[in-house]
């Protein structure tokens, strides 16, 4: 699922799914290798390893999330909205309601709100 510059999406221009899973798993072991050796290397008691073990595993879904939306900021910009949306329009309607109307009817509504 790699787009890149001969891809066939132009609004995705270096994004891959297993690149990004690789880097935010690779970032997770990495914090969780660094949590084991600082328990291997101190050899503290099991309350303060067990301290050590739990902040590892936050420290790893934390680096996971860091690298992940780095990842995608860059790949898709700040924003990164640009899958079309249900109803065919890319802009948003002016009232603020993005989602089309419940009644399916796509004419205008009598309430005056569009």
């Amino acid at each position: 699922m790699n787009r890149g510059a001969g891809g066939d999406d132009p609004a995705r221009p270096d994004f891959s799914l297993g690149r990004l899973a690789l880097t935010a798993l690779g970032a997770a072991t990495g914090v969780l290798l660094l949590a084991t050796a600082v328990i291997v290397v101190l050899q503290p008691g099991p309350v303060v390893a067990l301290i050590v073990a739990l902040a590892g595993v936050v420290g790893a879904i934390a680096a996971m999330g860091v690298v992940s939306t780095r990842t995608t900021r860059r790949a898709f910009g700040r924003g990164g909205h640009d899958a079309p949306r249900r109803d065919g329009h890319d802009a948003p309607h002016r009232g603020g309601h993005d989602a089309p109307r419940r009644d399916g009817d796509a004419g205008p509504r009598r309430d005056g709100d569009e």
